[in-house]
């Protein structure tokens, strides 16, 4: 992934990854294998509490991208990721603050 990014986007998804999203999978206690989409997607509703969607958006990218790569070295058989829907909360939310 390094090799395909900016040093500078490189380096914004690796402080994403070591601040935000290990630290949170690592305290709920879900390994690589146990990964479930709904493990993600709960992760993806209570970010939406406390930063904006798009910083979601962006965690799903790099998750996302992640999985991908564990995919290709055989870390895990499959996406979860792929099995988020990643929007749903972000409507309501996006709904929600309109009104």
């Amino acid at each position: 992934m390094k090799v395909r990014v900016k040093a500078t986007t490189y380096s914004s998804y690796e402080a994403m990854i070591k601040s935000t999203i290990e630290p949170y999978f690592r305290k709920k206690g879900y390994t690589l294998q146990g990964l479930e989409a709904r493990h993600i997607q709960q992760f993806y509703s209570e970010k939406l509490r406390t930063v904006k969607p798009n910083s979601v958006i962006h965690y799903h990218a790099v998750i996302h991208q992640a999985l991908k790569y564990a995919i290709k070295t055989v870390l895990v058989t499959q996406n979860v990721a792929m099995k988020v829907d990643r929007f749903a909360d972000l409507f309501v939310i996006l709904f929600l603050q309109l009104l």
